[in-house]
């Protein structure tokens, strides 16, 4: 005889294991999106459909790298993952690099994505730039398909975590046939500047209403 009972409430249980692990995620607002498998599960993340070609780059100036406030270090990380997209469609191979040394030495936390690497992980990663390199370069495979849509001015951001350290920054984003808001973690460092810490797309429920409160 099946134990139907025992099943329900393990299910249950899980469930809201599951439920408060999403919570302490975005409470948080720290947390290194999918840690275990950054190499396979961030790229398949941005690749379940086809993105349109990214138009071509505009001229202009290089892009300046802006940390005053979470939003400033949004915009900076999305302006320079659509110049790496931008790069790579167009076989700029070169630009492309240098933006993606740019997000690393400059735009994300890198000591605390590291050290949050490595507690789920329990070892150091063997290379760390390259590490990191793999990271930003999945975060612009997970916009790909939005990013000619982003709308760099409107967005919202909330301060969560203590001291008002951490931030969660949405920003509505346009795709060919639907629309989505991008969510960019951030944390403030010692030196009071914003710094990048992860990167998701909103549950597909949550693209018709601003992802934070605005601040």
């Amino acid at each position: 005889m099946v134990n139907v009972v025992g099943k329900t409430r393990s299910s249950q249980r899980r469930r809201t294991t599951n439920a408060g692990h999403g919570r302490r995620h975005i409470a948080g607002g720290l947390l290194l999106p999918a840690v275990l498998s950054i190499a396979t599960t961030l790229t398949i993340a941005g690749c379940e459909r086809d993105a349109p070609t990214s138009s071509p780059a505009p001229s202009g100036p290089p892009i300046a790298i802006r940390l005053d406030t979470p939003q400033d270090a949004t915009r900076t990380l999305l302006l320079l993952l659509r110049g790496q997209l931008q790069a790579r469609a167009a076989g700029d191979k070169a630009t492309a690099e240098a933006h993606g040394a740019r997000l690393v030495q400059d735009v994300i936390a890198r000591d605390h994505i590291l050290t949050r690497y490595s507690a789920v992980v329990i070892r150091a990663p063997a290379d760390k730039v390259a590490l990191l390199k793999t990271l930003v370069k999945n975060w612009g495979s997970i916009i790909s398909y939005y990013a000619d849509g982003l709308a760099l001015d409107r967005v919202q951001s909330t301060v969560v975590g203590g001291a008002g350290r951490g931030a969660v920054v949405g920003v509505p984003a346009q795709g060919r046939d639907d629309q989505t808001i991008v969510r960019v973690l951030c944390l403030r460092d010692p030196e009071g500047h914003w710094r990048v810490t992860g990167l998701e797309l909103a549950p597909p429920s949550a693209a018709s209403r601003p992802a934070v409160p605005g601040h």
